[in-house]
Parts: C-alpha cells; sequence; structure tokens
C-alpha cells in the first residue's frame, strides 16, 4: 500500500491506478485515492472534524459545502458532533480507526485502501463501518482492504487474496477458495451431560457397584443404586480397577492420570484422603464413553474422519467431501443421534479462517525448514 500510494518507490515494475502511473505520476494517482494506514497519523492538536476537513479540502470538496460534507462524513462513520469537536489525542482507538476511515474516503475517491480498518473497535462499531464501506462500493469506490479478520472478508470482499511468509497464496471469491482448498465438511457435535434418567448412567452405576463387590439386593431401586453410588468413596486402585471394568481394556484408566487433562481431577480426588465418590466417577466414565462412541461411530461411517478438535463434550469433525453428499451426512447423523447422546450438532463447509490458518500453517513450516 505505501507504494501504491507513492510513499515508497517500487523496487522494480509498476503499478497503474484509474490508468495513471504510480511511479511517473503520483501527483494524479494521488488525486484519486484515500489512504487509511494501519498506524492512525493524526495530528494531536486537531479535532476531528478539522482533520476531516482538511483532507476534504486537499480532494477538492467545494467551500459552501465543505462544513456539510464533513459533518455528514463524521456521522457516517459513526463520530458524534461532541465527538468531532474533540481534540484527535483524546481519542480511544476504535475512534481514531474511525476518523482514519473517515479521512481516507471523504471526497468519494476513485480508489481507497484501507489498512485494517476496523482494528480496535467492539464489534457493534465493526459491523457499522462495514455498512460505510458498503456504501462507498455501492456508490463507484474500488476499495482494497487488508485485515486479519475472516468474517470481515466475507463481508465486504468480492475477491480475496491470501498472504502467507510475504507471498501471495491464492486469489478469488470465498467461494472459490473454500472450493479449491477446503478440506470438506466441518461437523461440530455437542454429546449430552450424563443425568440420572438416562439408562446408560443407571447400566454403568450398577456395573461399578458390583465390580466392588458391594451388597446389592435384587430388586433395588434406582434411587437407591443411585445413594450407595454417592455415599461410597473410593481411592485410586479402586478407581483404576473400575475404569477397566467398563471399557474392557485401559482406555479409561489410563486417563486417570496427573498429566492427562481429561481425567486430571479424578486423579486428583482419588488421591486424596477422603477419595472420589462413586457417583461422580460414574458420570466421568459415562461422558467419556459417549465421546468415544461419537468417535468410533465418525470412523467407521466415513474413512476420512479426523477430529480435529475437543472442548469438554464437544466435538468437531472433518471429512472429505468426495463421494459424499451433506445431505447424507445430515440423514446419518439425525438417524443415529439418539443412541449417540447428540445434544446438537451441525454441519457446515470449511470456513475462510480454516483456509487462512491451512496457508499460515504452510508458511510457518517452510520458515521452519528453511
Amino acid at each position: 500500500m505505501s507504494i501504491l500510494t507513492a510513499e515508497f518507490p517500487p523496487s522494480g515494475g509498476d503499478a497503474f491506478l484509474a490508468g495513471f502511473s504510480v511511479s511517473n505520476q503520483p501527483e494524479q494517482t494521488r488525486k484519486r485515492i484515500g489512504f487509511c494506514p494501519q498506524f492512525d497519523a493524526h495530528f494531536a492538536c486537531m479535532t476531528g472534524f478539522e482533520h476531516v476537513e482538511l483532507y476534504a479540502v486537499i480532494k477538492g470538496v467545494q467551500k459552501d459545502i465543505l462544513k456539510e460534507i464533513v459533518s455528514a462524513k463524521l456521522e457516517e462513520v459513526g463520530l458524534s458532533e461532541a465527538d468531532g469537536n474533540r481534540l484527535s489525542s483524546g481519542y480511544s482507538g476504535g475512534m481514531k480507526r474511525k476518523l482514519s476511515v473517515a479521512c481516507a474516503t471523504i471526497g468519494s475517491p476513485s480508489i481507497a485502501f484501507l489498512d485494517e480498518p476496523s482494528t480496535g473497535m467492539d464489534p457493534v462499531s465493526r459491523r457499522d463501518l462495514w455498512k460505510v464501506i458498503g456504501r462507498i462500493v455501492q456508490g463507484g469506490t474500488s476499495v482494497a482492504l487488508t485485515t486479519h479478520s475472516m468474517e470481515e472478508c466475507e463481508a465486504l470482499c468480492s475477491r480475496i487474496s491470501i498472504m502467507a511468509g510475504g507471498r501471495l497464496r491464492c486469489l478469488g471469491s470465498a467461494q472459490h477458495l473454500k472450493n479449491r482448498f477446503g478440506q470438506g465438511y466441518q461437523i461440530e457435535m455437542k454429546v449430552r451431560h450424563p443425568t440420572n434418567e438416562d439408562r446408560d448412567v443407571l447400566d454403568t452405576t450398577r456395573q461399578s457397584l458390583e465390580c466392588l463387590e458391594l451388597p446389592l439386593g435384587e430388586d433395588l431401586e434406582a434411587a437407591d443404586l443411585f445413594k450407595l453410588a454417592g455415599d461410597n468413596c473410593i481411592n485410586l486402585e479402586q478407581v483404576k480397577q473400575v475404569c477397566e471394568s467398563l471399557s474392557g481394556d485401559d482406555y479409561l484408566s489410563k486417563m486417570v492420570d496427573s498429566d492427562n487433562p481429561k481425567g486430571y481431577h479424578i486423579y486428583n480426588l482419588a488421591q486424596s484422603q477422603v477419595g472420589i465418590a462413586l457417583d461422580e466417577l460414574v458420570a466421568f466414565c459415562v461422558e467419556e464413553l459417549r465421546v468415544k462412541a461419537v468417535v468410533d461411530f465418525f470412523e467407521k461411517s466415513y474413512q476420512s474422519a479426523t477430529l480435529r478438535e475437543r472442548q469438554d463434550v464437544k466435538v468437531r469433525f472433518e471429512i472429505c467431501s468426495d463421494g459424499v453428499s451433506i445431505s447424507s451426512v445430515f440423514a446419518n447423523l439425525e438417524s443415529h443421534k439418539d443412541e449417540l447422546f447428540m445434544e446438537d450438532y451441525g454441519v457446515s463447509q470449511t470456513s475462510l479462517e480454516q483456509v487462512f490458518n491451512g496457508f499460515a500453517s504452510v508458511a510457518e513450516s517452510e520458515k521452519e525448514n528453511e
């Protein structure tokens, strides 16, 4: 952007803005551009109104409508009359960005360069700014902006390029980039937390009590089973024993470790002098077995399924879209949602942010190899 605005000379080649050479006709290109730099270039002793008025005069706005145009521009970017009469040195970061955008777009330039225009703004102000930029584009101004927000890209940009490691990696519409560089479908789901009304919780509680050889009557009610589990505390050795009994292997027992992020709290309680209540261990085991059932289901249903993320009972899978329709994925999930204890789920295309992160990861690997 510094080269296109003729701040720095190009190391080679040339660029043309509105038909004029950046290298040989900088005075012509400057008349037709607006520039919002990454770092706000304001005069501390001038008010917001005076800033916009200065740039309006430079852009050739007529004197008889100058104040009216400046006031309208300040209002458009979300700065009130009181804000406009304050010194820019007292502005917050978000207000300074609004002022920079106002200075860049006053006078209806043919081309506007906006370098991360929404940085430091709250979500409401950011969306208001997006509307402002949208109206500028509709008015005939070409806008080139840089941003780290893929949401901003999708909201504003008809063409998107991604740079990583100083190289241009791709160029096209948001949908084109998703189709070309996306990794198929993203499936997010949340498994239900166990409750005493669930059949698997009752069965796991009974099996745990039997594993510990606690006396159970044949006709013991569910409420009595849960009370018995809540009244009995067990140590680490017994916890491992119950876990291996429930899973049939060391899947659960190896989680009960001080270094495991999922089961360290069970380990700490079991190591304590009191021990851990059996009903708390049951809840942990049921939750982990439910998540395992979901993982097994995806690995069995889709060869390309990859578990990308897990947070508590929320999981995100990625599956290849080759030969798999999104409708078949929905149908498969809908028919198994009860047996897998799904609370909610969603299927989507790879997001633009995930495409961006993919390029960034490749660039980081290249940098390490170099």
